[in-house]
């Protein structure tokens, strides 16, 4: 793995990572002392950037196994297939914070309710059958 990636790699449960102030979650301490921080003024030391580079590889790990777990369970596929859909579409979030090129596809229990009615209001009352690029109440972009 490479030694930093945007937390909605993880979806929602990257929400909970330790991230810096562009969302990425960094796995060695020289990423965190370089990463955009707020820390009110106080320069981060090498020892709570070591701290946080355990904290990210440990939850990456944690992460990294719930999903190896998911995907060997008999119904992943299945629950993919019916949860990945929104309104019938497959919808990807751009993890590149609007970048446009880091695609991913969301499944639909992921999303946020909010956003997630958000979008179906835009393909079912909006018309919009597909979009390359459509930016949510959450300033994040998405596409189906």
């Amino acid at each position: 793995m490479a030694d930093a990636y945007h937390y909605s790699v993880y979806g929602d449960y990257g929400r909970s990572l330790p991230r810096d102030l562009d969302g990425y979650v960094h796995l060695t301490a020289a990423g965190w002392l370089a990463a955009p921080m707020d820390t009110a003024g106080e320069p981060m030391t090498a020892e709570q950037a070591e701290a946080l580079a355990e904290q990210a590889r440990a939850a990456t790990r944690e992460a990294e196994a719930a999903v190896a777990a998911w995907r060997e369970s008999s119904d992943a596929d299945e629950a993919l297939a019916v949860a990945g859909l929104v309104c019938g579409r497959n919808v990807e979030e751009d993890a590149s914070g609007g970048q446009g090129h880091c695609w991913r596809l969301v499944r639909g229990d992921e999303l946020p309710a909010s956003i997630r009615e958000e979008i179906e209001a835009e393909m079912i009352d909006g018309g919009v059958d597909s979009t390359d690029d459509y930016m949510a109440m959450n300033g994040c972009h998405y596409r189906w």
